[in-house]
């Protein structure tokens, strides 16, 4: 109970600080110099190849693995059979 709580308070918590530095964004600036728009969008595509990574392998593993939701939830999280998506009988 205590680590599905964790979990939820994690996304929630990274959701939160996600949204609102969107929201927030200003164009970055070193005393009177103002960044270039390339720097910006390399920034982005730089935190955005983080967040594919933070999201989409959760996703991913959801995805491959057989069963219902629950099921692999259960397995991912709480079982120990699966490690990054391969079973531990080797």
């Amino acid at each position: 109970m205590f680590v599905k709580s964790v979990q939820t308070q994690a996304v929630v918590h990274f959701q939160f600080v996600l949204v609102f530095s969107w929201l927030d964004f200003q164009t970055p600036t070193d005393g009177g110099y103002i960044f270039p728009d390339w720097a910006n969008a390399l920034g982005w595509l730089m935190t955005t190849l983080v967040l594919v990574g933070v999201i989409g392998f959760p996703a991913y593993l959801y995805f491959v693995e057989e069963g219902s939701f629950n099921e692999v939830n259960k397995a991912v999280y709480h079982d120990n059979r699966v490690h990054f998506g391969r079973t531990n009988d080797i």
